[in-house]
């Protein structure tokens, strides 16, 4: 099928990618047969964060629908915080060590493209 039609809802897996043992959604992922663009839908509290994290031959690249909070980069001991907000596109290159942080109610959507398929094989996902 050249097409595929993904709800947020309903078609996704879970991945463990926010602090607390909340999960983020996976929706198109290489489990739907998404290698070269995927999307996540993760929605975060307040105060809450993701897990500081890499992908080595992806740029990660979400997009911020509501909320405002902050993009940390860590690579290297560094720690550099840039703002982020509603309408906010994020671009995280290969290799960087980053972390999103919720000021408030956070949701965004994106992920690593092409697809990280350690990333999602460290969660214990196969297809």
């Amino acid at each position: 099928m050249g097409i595929r039609v993904l709800h947020v809802d309903r078609d996704y897996v879970e991945i463990p990618l926010l602090e607390g043992g909340v999960k983020a959604k996976a929706v198109a992922w290489p489990g739907t047969n998404g290698y070269l663009g995927v999307m996540h839908y993760v929605a975060y509290e307040a105060g809450q964060a993701s897990v500081a994290h890499a992908h080595p031959f992806s740029q990660d690249v979400f997009y911020i629908i509501e909320g405002s909070g902050s993009m940390v980069d860590t690579t290297d001991g560094r720690h550099e915080e840039q703002a982020i907000e509603p309408g906010s596109v994020v671009i995280v290159d290969p290799g960087t060590i980053h972390q999103v942080r919720a000021d408030t109610r956070l949701v965004n959507v994106g992920g690593p493209s092409p697809a990280d398929i350690a990333f999602y094989k460290n969660f214990g996902l196969e297809w």
